[in-house]
Order: C-alpha cells, then sequence, then structure tokens
C-alpha cells in the first residue's frame, strides 16, 4: 500500500484483521498482553531459551514483552492501514499510549538497562529487547544501549530468522553507525552455510544437527535476514 498505491488488498483483508486484533485485545488487560493459556495454544516466537513456548502443555496466562510489543507495533501498522483506506474506525491511540507506559513499568530494569521477557524475572533476550526498541518504548538513549549489546552474552541470542529483527531495531537506531554491523553479522551467519557447500539456507546456525540430527537445510524463514 505504501509503495504502490494500491489499497485494494488493505481493503479486502480489513474486516480479518480487525478480527485478529480482537483476539490480542481479548487478552490486553492493565496496558500489557499476557500469553495464551490451554493445550490449543502455543506462544512460540523463535527455537532459543525463553523463546519456544510450551508446545502441547499448558502455560500460565501472565503478561509477556513480546506479546505486548507485538501487539503494539500492530496497533500502529493497523491505524496507518485504517488511515489509508479511510476507515472511520476507534482510535487506538489511548490503548498505545497506555501499552507503552505499562511495557516500560512492568519488564525495563531501570539498573541493566533491559527488558526482561517476565515482570519481575531476569530473562533478557536480544529479540525481546530488539522488539521494546522497535515498538518505540524507548528513548534514543535507550535504543542505542540495547542495541550496542544485542550480541553481547547479557542477552539471550537469537536463532536465523528472527535476527531480522535486530537489524531492523539497529537501523532505524542508527543507520549510519550499525550498518556495517549488521552486514558484517550477514557475512559471518551465511558464509558458514555458503562454506558448507549450502545451496539452500538452514532453520538455525546448526544445520543438520539440530532437533536432534533433524535440522531443516531449506527453511525459508531464515532467509528473512538477507
Amino acid at each position: 500500500m505504501t509503495h504502490t498505491g494500491d489499497f485494494s488488498l488493505g481493503e479486502e483483508v480489513y474486516p480479518k484483521l480487525r478480527q485478529v486484533m480482537d483476539v490480542f485485545l481479548s487478552q490486553w488487560c492493565d496496558g500489557l498482553v499476557s500469553r495464551f493459556s490451554g493445550k490449543n495454544h502455543w506462544n512460540f516466537y523463535d527455537w532459543s531459551p525463553y523463546m519456544e513456548g510450551n508446545l502441547h502443555g499448558e502455560e500460565t496466562p501472565e503478561p509477556d514483552l513480546m506479546l505486548s510489543c507485538l501487539f503494539l507495533i500492530a496497533l500502529q501498522e493497523l491505524s496507518r492501514i485504517e488511515e489509508m483506506i479511510g476507515q472511520a474506525a476507534d482510535s487506538y491511540q489511548g490503548i498505545m499510549e497506555k501499552t507503552r507506559f505499562a511495557i516500560r513499568n512492568a519488564f525495563l530494569n531501570q539498573e541493566s538497562g533491559f527488558f526482561s521477557m517476565t515482570i519481575g524475572e531476569d530473562r533478557y533476550t536480544a529479540l525481546g529487547n530488539a522488539m521494546a526498541v522497535l515498538a518505540g518504548v524507548t528513548n534514543p538513549g535507550e535504543s542505542r544501549y540495547i542495541c550496542q549489546h544485542l550480541f553481547s552474552e547479557e542477552l539471550t541470542e537469537c536463532t536465523l530468522s528472527m535476527k531480522t529483527f535486530l537489524y531492523d531495531a539497529m537501523l532505524q537506531t542508527d543507520r549510519k553507525t550499525f550498518a556495517p554491523v549488521v552486514l558484517d553479522r550477514i557475512r559471518g551467519d551465511y558464509s558458514e552455510m555458503l562454506n558448507a557447500g549450502a545451496t539452500t539456507v538452514w532453520e538455525t546456525a546448526d544445520g543438520a544437527s539440530a532437533f536432534h540430527n533433524a535440522g531443516s537445510l531449506c527453511h525459508g524463514w531464515s532467509a528473512i535476514p538477507i
């Protein structure tokens, strides 16, 4: 819609977008979105610690950094779509402002400077902190600090496909400073596959040995960062 001026797809899928948003609004309370409970839901974000969820198991419906940030980003984009297609829908501005404040208040550890995955715990992930930057809940100084530490041992690393969000956060914060870092990281990750003779990208950097020797060597989602 932004680059073509063709709004027909947005108009076509808009009712479904509202239905999806209503599901997450039902999980929204006091400014935060909680994990979905019940064995029919899987709160999965990435194949990395704190991100894998509990497949076929129960999860506590507690407020979640990732869901709250993704919810906020989705609301921002939905508002843009509504403006483009001329939908006189309810304004989400109040919900977005309350969510920004609640995310900072609930998940930001002022001492470490990082956002935790859950309230009151020291579960710091690179992906979760990148999402906080992308969601606009950080000030410029906090964004820079987080981006400088996205590949440090202080934050749990994410796998190939999700690194696109780390790169987006870095480029959004300071393209001139972080663009060389992003390119070096991409070269490092994907050169390993090329040097191994791969003609497709792997699901994770471990290749075939991942998931007890069941790793996928032809996994499209890992091409996203490129």
